[in-house]
């Protein structure tokens, strides 16, 4: 099963809908904006690892944020780490908002991970 592409296109039409021009980071603790912002313009740039590393960081600093767990399920999957990339997403899912404009594309992709 090739999952890659889909998970790829899902991270690109994330990132770019709600792309955010990248701004350099504050000397303080950082907002889950400014680390989903960071992480976008990584993604952009197909720096996986660097998006990965601002989404765990975010995750660390804000457990309950859907966002930066649907982000960073999609950069697992496209990684080729299914089983980390299916976690974030169905944590995504438990914490997403009911009218998630997203949550129909994540749960197929859950659905898609569990063949």
């Amino acid at each position: 099963m090739k999952l890659a592409p889909l998970a790829l296109a899902a991270l690109c039409l994330a990132a770019c809908r709600e792309a955010a021009p990248a701004a350099a980071a504050p000397a303080g603790p950082q907002t889950e904006a400014t680390l989903v912002s960071d992480a976008k313009a990584r993604l952009k740039a197909r720096d996986l690892r660097g998006a990965q590393e601002k989404l765990e960081a975010c995750i660390q600093a804000f457990p309950a944020s859907a966002h930066c767990h649907k982000l960073l399920g999609g950069v697992y999957s496209t990684q080729g780490d299914s089983a980390k990339g299916a976690q974030h997403y169905q944590r995504f899912v438990e914490l997403a908002a009911s009218d998630d404009p997203d949550l129909p594309k994540v749960k197929g992709i859950l659905s898609q991970l569990a063949r």
